[in-house]
């Protein structure tokens, strides 16, 4: 079977995409997500080239790459919104520990360690990826406390014990 050129990078879009997604799942979202734009953005550019030029061969199959990469950038950010709702809910976990200790003890403890396994049976970590996981950081004030988390490049929530808010920060 012989591939035209069209149909050959048609095939090397898609698999290059389904690694891409693979690897959001995997490695760091944002930062794949970033790719997948960019090579969307270059298929709109190599549309403009073929449009300028009348090739109707050209315009059909970079419809089909631009289809292609604007799909495997909406898997990454879906792979991306799953890890930070798990993060998320992770965080609300931690926090209803923290208040339950400080129910039962009058204070916050000094680290989320104290927690286990009488308030929470491990203390969860950040959700990057399924490979990836870092812990959250947590510090003590006289009496209060402050929870945050980083997933991705600029995305992190913090959570305010005092005003008992999650507040995104940039």
């Amino acid at each position: 079977m012989i591939l035209t050129p069209y149909k050959r990078s048609l095939w090397i879009s898609a698999a290059l995409a389904m690694v891409l997604i693979a690897c959001g799942w995997y490695f760091d979202a944002t930062l794949i997500a970033m790719l997948c734009v960019a090579a969307a953005l270059w298929q709109v550019l190599r549309l403009l080239y073929y449009l300028l030029r009348w090739n109707r061969a050209g315009l059909a199959a970079g419809g089909i790459r631009l289809l292609i990469w604007v799909a495997a950038t909406a898997g990454v950010i879906g792979a991306y919104s799953h890890q930070f709702t798990l993060t998320q809910t992770r965080g609300e976990a931690l926090v209803n520990a923290l208040q339950a200790y400080r129910a039962r003890e009058g204070r916050y403890p000094q680290n989320l360690e104290a927690l286990a396994p009488r308030d929470i049976a491990a203390v969860p970590l950040v959700a990057l990826s399924p490979i990836h996981e870092q812990k959250f950081r947590y510090r003590l004030m006289e009496n209060s406390f402050r929870l945050m988390f980083v997933t991705g490049i600029r995305a992190a929530k913090e959570y305010d014990s005092e005003k008992g808010t999650w507040e995104s920060l940039d």
